[in-house]
């Protein structure tokens, strides 16, 4: 549903630009990279795995696409929104020397188990455009809607594993669990190629609270989930500027 007004969105934004003038007033495109994890915990959460043996783990590196539509409001402003197709990591711990405990024996310098949940934002991104489009800075709200199942990923004594939990273990584990909207901010420079640009983005985005338990009310269990999103893209403007 989500997904179908949204696309019904950039269906109209393109058509009344199409047909406004001239003017190159609508760039759609995509753009496809690589996010790294820079989930943060809350106090409490921190100091629980932070130790002379662990530390937080965020997680949540992924391989991340957006199609996108920017409409060029004036030369130097313009108004973008996309589907960005990511995943979040919710965090874990990496041991930082080989456990002393008994019930930790398993764990080596290096072992790690952190989770993590696919997720689609959708930003709006007011942005300053300069060099005719080539150069641009941007910062806005984004809204996340998650996707699917919690993953679970670890290392232990140098061997890979994951597991994807199940739907009803996924619900048991977010029902409780508040999704708040966050901030992308970022910058992007690109050149000309062919019919349209490719462009080089760069972008920070962050939860404006924290994913955290209904009862965690000052949030110093949860998590507040982030990322750097490094990706490259190709958009195409309709009409003459």
């Amino acid at each position: 549903m989500i997904m179908r007004k949204y696309l019904g969105v950039m269906v109209v934004c393109v058509a009344v630009s199409a047909f406004a003038g001239n003017d190159k007033r609508v760039y759609v495109g995509a753009r496809a990279g690589f996010g790294i994890g820079m989930s943060s915990p809350g106090e409490e959460l921190k100091d629980m795995i932070t130790d002379d043996e662990s530390a937080f783990k965020s997680g949540g590196n992924s391989f991340d696409i957006a199609p996108f539509v920017s409409l060029q409001l004036a030369n130097a402003f313009a108004i973008q929104t996309e589907l960005l197709f990511t995943q979040y990591g919710h965090g874990g711990f990496k041991m930082k020397k080989d456990s002393e405990y008994s019930y930790y024996e398993v764990y080596k310098k290096g072992d790690y188990v952190v989770s993590s949940r696919p997720a689609m934002v959708i930003p709006i991104l007011p942005k300053l455009t300069l060099a005719e489009g080539k150069f641009c800075i941007f910062a806005g709200p984004h809204f996340s809607v998650n996707m699917g199942d919690f993953k679970a990923k670890a290392k232990i004594n140098g061997n890979k594993t994951s597991v994807k939990m199940t739907k009803d273990e996924t619900k048991e584990l977010s029902e409780d669990m508040k999704n708040p909207v966050g901030l992308t901010a970022g910058v992007s420079f690109g050149f000309d190629a062919g019919p349209g640009n490719l462009f080089f983005d760069a972008r920070y985005l962050t939860d404006l609270g924290k994913y955290r338990d209904k009862n965690d009310k000052d949030g110093k269990y949860g998590v507040r989930r982030a990322k750097l999103g490094l990706s490259v893209g190709y958009a195409f403007g309709l009409g003459s500027r």
